[in-house]
C-alpha cells in the first residue's frame, strides 16, 4: 500500500482509495474540496440503486422466499459503503462517524428490520445532498456520505455480521480486473471490444465477489442466528398475507350480511311488523333494529313501500 493511500485512516477508506489510484479515478486528497458537479449525478445515482433500490428488493426476495440467504442484502450493503466511501475519497476528505472495527451489541437485531431502517435513512440523506448548500460543501457532504456509509455498517454490525471481510471480498473482486500488467484494461471501441472507447474492461483474472462463501464460512453460530431471523420474517410475512386476504373477504362477507340484514329490517318495518318481533325472526338486538330505523333513508322506505 502506498503512502498516499495510508493518509486516509480508515481501512476502508484506504481500500477504496487504492481501487481509485489503480483505476485512474479522482482521488483529491491533496487538495480537499467538494465533489465536482459532474461527479454529483453518478455518485448520487450509484447510492440510490444500491443502497435503496437494490437493498428494498433483497429484502422482498428474502420476504417472499426468493432468496433463502440474505447474501444480496449484504452485498447492497457493502455496495453502499463502497460507493459512499468513494465519494469521500474523490473529496479528498475523511470519512467520519464509520467505526474502524466491529463493534457488536449485546442483543442482535434482525437483519431484515436493520436493512429495512438502512434504506429509508440512506434515501433520507440523499434528499439532503440533493440541497445545493449541501453537495457544494465538502464537509456538510462528508458527513451526509459518511452517515450513508454508517447506516449500511450499522445494519451488518446489529445483526451480529462483520462488514470487514465482506468488504475486503468486493476489495478483491474490484482490484482483479486490472490488467496482468497491473494497470486497467480500456475498452479500444466498439468495433473491436463491442464497449466505447476508453470504457475500463475486466481483466483476465477477474473474478465477481463470492460474498455467499464468506457468508457460510462464518461461524455456525451466527449464519444460523441471521437464517432463524430470516426464517422468522418469511412466516410472518407470509401469514401476514394470508390474513390480509382473509380480512378483505370477510370485510366484503360482513357488508354483504349489513345490507341484507338493513333491506330486512326495512322491509318488515314496511310491513308493519313489531322491532320485537323482527328481533326475535331475524336474530338481531333490537338495539340495532332501532339505529337501522333512525338511519332509514326516506327515498328507500318509499320504495320499498311502493313494491309492497
Amino acid at each position: 500500500m502506498t503512502e498516499r493511500a495510508r493518509t486516509y485512516r480508515h481501512p476502508m477508506q484506504q481500500s477504496v482509495a487504492v481501487f481509485h489510484r489503480a483505476f485512474g479515478m479522482p482521488d483529491l486528497i491533496d487538495s480537499s474540496q467538494a465533489l465536482p458537479a459532474d461527479r454529483v449525478e453518478l455518485r448520487l445515482a450509484l447510492i440510490q440503486e444500491e443502497g435503496v433500490t437494490e437493498l428494498n428488493k433483497a429484502i422482498r426476495d428474502v420476504r417472499t422466499g426468493h432468496a433463502s440467504e440474505p447474501v444480496e442484502i449484504i452485498d447492497a450493503l457493502i455496495d453502499t459503503i463502497y460507493v459512499a466511501l468513494g465519494a469521500i475519497v474523490e473529496m479528498g476528505q475523511r470519512v467520519q462517524i464509520l467505526p474502524r472495527t466491529a463493534r457488536f451489541p449485546r442483543h442482535t437485531t434482525p437483519l431484515l428490520d436493520n436493512a429495512k431502517d438502512a434504506a429509508a435513512q440512506i434515501s433520507r440523506s440523499l434528499s439532503m445532498l440533493e440541497r445545493p448548500d449541501v453537495i457544494s460543501h465538502a464537509e456538510r457532504s462528508t458527513i451526509c456520505f459518511s452517515q450513508i456509509a454508517k447506516e449500511a455498517f450499522d445494519a451488518l454490525v446489529d445483526a451480529g455480521l462483520d462488514p470487514q471481510p465482506f468488504f475486503d471480498e468486493v476489495q478483491r473482486s474490484n482490484m482483479s480486473k486490472l490488467g496482468e500488467d497491473g494497470r486497467p484494461i480500456h475498452s479500444r471501441g466498439v468495433e473491436i471490444d463491442g464497449y466505447p472507447v476508453g470504457k475500463v474492461l475486466k481483466g483476465p483474472n477477474y473474478s465477481p465477489p463470492d460474498l455467499a462463501r464468506i457468508y457460510r464460512e462464518l461461524s455456525p453460530e451466527i449464519t444460523q442466528h441471521v437464517d432463524t431471523s430470516l426464517a422468522q420474517a418469511r412466516a410472518i410475512s407470509q401469514v401476514g398475507g394470508h390474513l390480509a386476504k382473509a380480512r378483505v373477504r370477510f370485510e366484503t362477507a360482513r357488508r354483504e350480511v349489513d345490507r341484507a340484514e338493513q333491506e330486512a329490517i326495512y322491509r318488515l318495518h314496511a310491513a308493519g311488523v313489531d322491532k320485537y318481533q323482527m328481533a326475535r325472526e331475524l336474530q338481531i338486538e333490537v338495539l340495532t333494529i332501532d339505529d337501522t330505523l333512525l338511519r332509514l333513508d326516506h327515498k328507500i322506505f318509499q320504495r320499498w313501500t311502493a313494491d309492497r
